[in-house]
């Protein structure tokens, strides 16, 4: 079968990109002709990419970008990679290609931008389209990929929406210019595709609140576990000696057996709540080891709340009960929801 897999973003810095990389790299492994598109800037990293193209400046002209190789798998897989001048993202923040100031959020975003980057990708996929043409799209996040997937299969193929959740909470949520967008993208599409059960029940809420009914069409499918890369170790002893020969850890300290681990692997921003793991850490310690030191949280990824979590743990460590609390109250990256009670008390 031919697939078009659109997304919006890159293929290793978020959730969705990881989902989408796998999702693409099984298809191509199960013998499907995969085009994969999206802004991603090193394509020969994945051994599922055979070949890769970018689009010229009015997004009309493919332009190979030298990748070519004999496929790996029993499918194909090829990237492209749209011309878009400014990236509208739902989460602001740095990304590969673009400067700081060509980078936007969608409700920071004018009218302007908003229909330019809509255009743009709306011609970058119709010549996609025409080179590969698909037996089915799937267009991640519901808002803006599936009203761009609509817009430019013009009912030449079937497309299925994928939620994932950061576009209706981050912007649709908070634009309401971005709401018919969003509607016009999930009306047409032939399937709805959660990843929780409660991503699910959220975007079928806020679809019948806007007057759409979506519910009989959406489906919850939760990503799997790649159980070549996720396999438990035989024993702890084991798992401290891969822990110590494959991650880069603090100078100086060698995890031992008696030690109490908790890691998180995410982006470092307040809405993921790694800031209550942080200030829950010297309580954790308290109760569960004589000894605090033996206590550790391993923090694996970047975001707006790194330097704000560093300095909230510095001040914890320390004991300065007041400080932290102060910085908790006043940093944006330390707020939480009131259901979850304060980071510091």
């Amino acid at each position: 079968m031919r697939i078009a897999i659109v997304h919006g973003y890159y293929l290793h810095d978020s959730g969705s990109g990881v989902y989408v990389r796998e999702l693409a790299h099984e298809l191509v492994r199960q013998g499907h002709e995969v085009t994969l598109v999206c802004q991603e800037r090193s394509p020969e990293l994945y051994d599922f990419i055979d070949e890769a193209s970018e689009l010229r400046d009015d997004n009309r002209e493919l332009r190979p970008l030298g990748l070519i190789r004999p496929p790996l798998h029993e499918g194909r897989g090829r990237l492209v990679r749209p011309h878009l001048s400014r990236l509208l993202v739902y989460v602001e923040g740095p990304f590969p290609g673009f400067e700081r100031d060509r980078v936007t959020a969608f409700h920071h975003s004018s009218p302007e931008w908003l229909e330019e980057y809509a255009q743009a990708n709306i011609q970058a996929l119709r010549t996609a389209f025409a080179a590969w043409p698909p037996d089915v799209v799937l267009a991640n996040h519901a808002m803006m990929q599936p009203y761009i997937v609509r817009q430019a299969l013009g009912g030449a193929a079937p497309y299925v929406a994928t939620v994932h959740g950061s576009e209706l909470n981050f912007s649709v949520k908070n634009d309401p210019r971005l709401v018919p967008y969003t509607l016009e993208g999930l009306e047409a599409a032939a399937a709805v595709v959660t990843v929780s059960a409660d991503s699910g029940q959220d975007v079928v809420a806020w679809a019948r609140r806007e007057g759409l009914e979506i519910g009989s069409r959406t489906h919850t499918v939760t990503p799997g576990v790649d159980m070549r890369t996720f396999s438990p170790a035989p024993d702890r002893e084991s798992a401290l000696s891969a822990l110590r020969r494959d991650v880069p850890l603090p100078e100086g300290y060698r995890p031992a057996p008696e030690d109490r681990i908790i890691a998180y692997a995410g982006r470092l921003m307040w809405t993921k709540g790694i800031q209550h793991a942080v200030a829950a850490l010297p309580l954790i310690a308290a109760r569960f080891s004589a000894d605090s030191s033996r206590v550790h949280l391993f923090v694996a990824g970047e975001g707006p709340a790194q330097a704000p979590l560093e300095r909230l743990a510095a001040l914890l460590r320390v004991g300065d009960q007041e400080a932290a609390l102060a910085l908790a109250a006043s940093e944006i990256e330390l707020q939480t929801l009131p259901d979850f009670g304060p980071v510091v008390s």
